[in-house]
């Protein structure tokens, strides 16, 4: 993943971000992806509301899709 410059980061639309004040961009699967791990650390070091930590999961789900099995089928 590249790194995310400030300019890049104020084009990112609004909806694209999981977290309060513009935290956890989820534009692509990469970023969703990154931002499931980086709250997941948040949450069990007691930084993060098991809220805050279920809605940034739902967004970045929302943006990787259906999950696929070992053959590639929606599991």
């Amino acid at each position: 993943m590249s790194a995310l410059t400030a300019a890049t980061r104020r084009k990112i639309p609004l909806g694209d971000f999981a977290g309060l004040d513009k935290s956890y961009p989820v534009e692509d699967r990469t970023h969703a992806g990154a931002a499931k791990s980086d709250a997941k650390k948040a949450l069990d070091a007691g930084k993060m509301s098991r809220a805050e930590y279920d809605h940034i999961v739902a967004m970045a789900d929302r943006r990787l899709g259906p999950k696929r099995g070992k053959l590639g089928n929606a599991a």
